[in-house]
């Protein structure tokens, strides 16, 4: 009786292993997926890797010890994703051949999509795996560079440069007022005096005082006096302006710009409704990032944490228009995955328990992935792409050259000039002394 009783034990142990095995082989999710750094991509050896491929396995870790998630599915891109999961393409048939209802994971999902209907018609439900913090902006390299920035800050100068302008004819009027019958430096006629007298107030504002031009009297040096005060404050502004068009990025603000951002994306809607910019839809990052450097848009916006991974790729010089990656602004992008409402009560188990270890599954497997954007303010070329590539430093190089061969030109005519006189005066000296040797004086 206690040997059946033992082998009675035995056999539903077995039974209960065999029921457990059959329970792991059913849970195995089947995902469907496109590839993007970080949240998922493929390696140089074929490996499988990525924050969500990352989760995962820190869900089988520490919620079970077989394979929670099988790639079943690997589209080539974000359009053919969404193709097909608003496609009426059936599971078990052409992509998702490999793929059955109850077990299909739609990841990484990041569409913001008002109707959803598709998810509905699939028996999908969205699951936030996680979420990222920033929106990078993206623009042209020349947008940055030292001469674009000074030639903004020169154009931004321009109400101060005509105040000056105005305020010289005014100190410069009313200094020659004050000083044309007492000082011979000034001409009593108003035009030259006028004149004579801009020049000294261009001279005075400038802090040079050449002091060719001099007032003499009492009203002429208190008129003089105030100039020095509001040149100084007028030197200030046009030196803040400028600094200020160097150094910031506000001229670089989306609001009410034409940006190019993947379309149906949580990047779209927060640039369109929370940032107020005009929202140019795009197939994928790339198409996002051409649309920048064919001038189609003012900037292109992307997830913070995808730009980190292909930073290199975007400011790549070698590019006939290179990237650069300008400011992060504020935003909350939701990474998802989408599942089926039907799962088995073990796969809700392990997404359950997941959820229990949020710092080791989740935190854990974005921080280990997770990079940071840096941002250029400002581009100064080498001193070769600075000639090569700069229309203002061709232009100005094409002005010296031109001086130049003006200037050398200018020499050469004159001394055949000269040569042609000392010809003519040696000619004539030999004349002279012909008319001597023959006395004709």
């Amino acid at each position: 009786m206690d040997l059946f009783a033992g082998n009675k034990m035995y056999i539903n142990l077995f039974i209960l292993c065999i029921s457990l095995t059959h329970i792991n082989t059913t849970i195995e999710l089947q995902g469907i997926f496109w590839e993007v750094r970080p949240f998922i991509f493929k390696t140089a050896d074929g490996y499988i890797d990525g924050i969500i491929p990352m989760i995962f396995k820190q869900g089988e870790y520490y919620c079970r010890n077989e394979t929670l998630l099988n790639f079943t599915a690997l589209l080539p891109s974000r359009k053919q994703y969404l193709d097909l999961l608003t496609s009426k393409t059936k599971y078990g048939t052409n992509e998702l051949e490999k793929v059955s209802q109850n077990k299909a994971v739609w990841f990484p999902d990041d569409a913001n999509l008002i109707n959803k209907s598709h998810e509905i018609s699939r028996g999908l439900r969205s699951f936030q795996l996680f979420k990222s913090d920033g929106i990078a902006v993206i623009v042209r390299r020349d947008m940055i560079s030292l001469p674009y920035k000074l030639s903004r800050g020169i154009l931004g100068c321009r109400q101060i440069l005509i105040l000056i302008l105005m305020l010289s004819v005014i100190f410069g009027f009313s200094i020659w007022a004050a000083e044309a019958r007492s000082n011979n430096l000034f001409s009593n006629n108003f035009i030259k005096g006028t004149i004579t007298g801009m020049w000294w107030s261009v001279v005075s504002m400038t802090t040079v005082g050449y002091g060719d031009i001099v007032p003499k009297t009492i009203i002429g040096r208190i008129v003089a006096s105030i100039w020095m005060l509001f040149s100084v404050i007028l030197g200030c502004l046009i030196t803040a302006t400028l600094t200020e068009a160097i150094t910031s990025l506000k001229y670089l603000d989306i609001y009410k710009k034409e940006v190019s951002v993947v379309q149906s994306s949580f990047e779209y809607h927060t640039a369109k409704n929370v940032h107020g910019a005009i929202a140019v839809p795009a197939e994928s990052y790339e198409n996002a990032l051409d649309l920048v450097r064919s001038k189609k848009v003012f900037a292109a916006l992307m997830n913070a944490d995808v730009t980190a991974w292909y930073q290199v790729e975007i400011e790549d010089d070698s590019n006939p228009v290179p990237l650069r990656v300008v400011k992060i602004l504020p935003a909350t992008l939701y990474i998802n995955c989408l599942i089926s409402m039907n799962l088995s009560q073990s796969a809700k188990n392990a997404f359950n328990c997941m959820n229990k270890y949020v710092d080791e599954v989740y935190t854990r497997s974005v921080d280990q992935f997770r990079k940071y954007c840096h941002t250029d303010n400002i581009h100064i070329d080498s001193i070769f792409d600075m000639f090569a590539k700069n229309n203002l430093y061709q232009i100005l190089l094409g002005t010296i050259f031109v001086c130049i061969c003006f200037g050398l030109g200018f020499d050469i005519w004159n001394i055949k000039q000269q040569k042609s006189k000392n010809k003519e005066i040696l000619k004539s000296l030999k004349n002279q002394k012909k008319l001597l040797e023959s006395g004709s004086f």
